[in-house]
C-alpha cells in the first residue's frame, strides 16, 4: 500500500510518498501534470493506493489526474 499526501497551490505542489517498504519521499515541484507525475506516479493496479489532499482554488484538477489515474482520494479540511 502507497500513501501520498500533497499540499496544492496554484504556482506549486508539495508531496509526501510513503511505499510499501515504508521509504518516505518529498518534495516540491511546479503545480502542472509534469510535477505531478515526479510526485504521485501511476500506482500499479494491484496496489491500493490513499491520498490526501488538500488544495486551494485553481487546483482542482489535481484531484481528478488522481483519481483518473488509481488513487483513493481523501479530502482534507485546512479549516478543520
Amino acid at each position: 500500500m502507497q500513501h501520498l499526501g500533497i499540499d496544492g497551490h496554484p504556482g506549486a505542489l508539495s508531496g509526501c510518498v510513503i511505499d510499501e517498504a515504508g521509504e518516505q519521499r518529498e518534495g516540491a515541484m511546479p503545480a502542472d501534470q509534469r510535477g505531478l507525475g515526479r510526485i504521485a506516479p501511476t500506482p500499479g493496479s494491484d496496489a491500493g493506493v490513499y491520498e490526501c489532499i488538500e488544495l486551494r482554488s485553481g487546483v482542482v484538477w489535481v484531484r481528478d489526474q488522481l483519481a483518473a489515474g488509481g488513487w483513493g482520494i481523501r479530502l482534507a479540511d485546512a479549516a478543520r
